[in-house]
């Protein structure tokens, strides 16, 4: 069976919008981490590869 290749969350999406890299930045900063607005965003983005490929590994394995 061939994997979905795309984004669970479409970009643009309101969903996309709620975790902001402000937002990361104030959560990790409450916990003694600090990191710049860009690799809050870099960070997002990893974030959301990894949720991608969780929920289609999980998709997959529901179609064996």
């Amino acid at each position: 069976m061939e994997r979905v290749k795309h984004s669970a969350i479409p970009e643009g999406s309101e969903y996309r919008k709620k975790l902001t890299p402000e937002k990361v930045v104030n959560i990790l900063g409450k916990h003694g981490t600090k990191v710049s607005a860009e690799e809050a965003e870099i960070i997002l983005q990893f974030m959301r590869k990894i949720a991608d490929v969780a929920v289609n590994q999980y998709l997959y394995d529901k179609k064996d």
